[in-house]
């Protein structure tokens, strides 16, 4: 597997994880309480809320991706969370005007500081996760070299 095709498939981990974190709620019906629940839970709600601009974005990102250099490939995955944020706010903007009372300038910000550091702590966990993947991948098979001139 190449790098790139690596990072294409690692724009799912934030659409995944919370999917089968919420499949694993379904089956034990009753969870037991404290932290790891709790952190569950925020897992599944990282998906649900931020689950369909993510998509649009993971998206375009899996296209723009493969035009970057191997070196610049290596240094995207840190921008990820921050290039994620416009996208989001932009999605919070389309919400607060279409649905409700319209919009609030400050419910807006409001809602786009809270929200927006859950979606930069979310973000860069996943970021940390697909990192630690690639870094054992690296260190146990490799990954292939992407010629982009074939």
């Amino acid at each position: 597997m190449s790098r790139l095709a690596f990072y294409r498939v690692a724009l799912a981990v934030p659409l995944v994880v919370p999917a089968l974190v919420w499949g694993v709620l379904r089956l034990i019906e009753s969870p037991a309480g404290g932290p790891v629940t709790v952190v569950a839970v925020f897992l599944v709600f990282s998906g649900t809320i931020a689950g369909a601009p993510y998509g649009v974005f993971a998206l375009a990102t899996g296209v723009w991706i493969g035009r970057l250099t191997e070196a610049e490939l290596g240094k995207f995955p840190i921008a990820m969370p921050l290039l994620f944020l416009p996208v989001f706010i932009a999605w919070l903007l389309l919400q607060s005007v279409l649905v409700g009372e319209g919009f609030q300038l400050w419910g807006f910000l409001e809602g786009c500081l809270n929200l927006g550091m859950f979606v930069l702590l979310f973000g860069y966990g996943y970021v940390g996760l697909v990192e630690l993947v690639r870094s054992i991948i690296d260190d146990r098979i490799g990954f292939r070299s992407a010629n982009r001139a074939a």
